[in-house]
């Protein structure tokens, strides 16, 4: 659903066509995205039009990159003592 917010406004019947989820469930996925901030909705006549909030998404992309180093630093320590065990057991 972001992908698809990203390239414009889009209604939630719009959303929700290309999904194999039911709508309700759509509206659920778009509850959770509207509470933390990251899309907003509008009646637009009888339709809800979802719109991306750029300044949420810059947010949400920080905060993954902070995880995303924190777990590469994990994972590379982890390469290492897996190296050390094997080459300790090549000795």
């Amino acid at each position: 659903m972001i992908e698809q917010l990203s390239r414009g406004n889009l209604t939630v019947t719009d959303l929700a066509r290309p999904l194999s989820i039911t709508l309700q469930g759509t509206i659920k996925h778009l509850d959770v995205l509207a509470a933390a901030g990251l899309i907003t909705r509008r009646k637009s006549g009888r339709s809800v039009v979802c719109s991306l909030e750029p300044q949420a998404m810059v947010f949400a992309t920080s905060w993954l990159n902070e995880r995303r180093l924190v777990w590469e630093a994990r994972l590379d320590r982890m390469a290492s003592y897996l190296d050390t065990l094997q080459n300790g057991a090549a000795s």
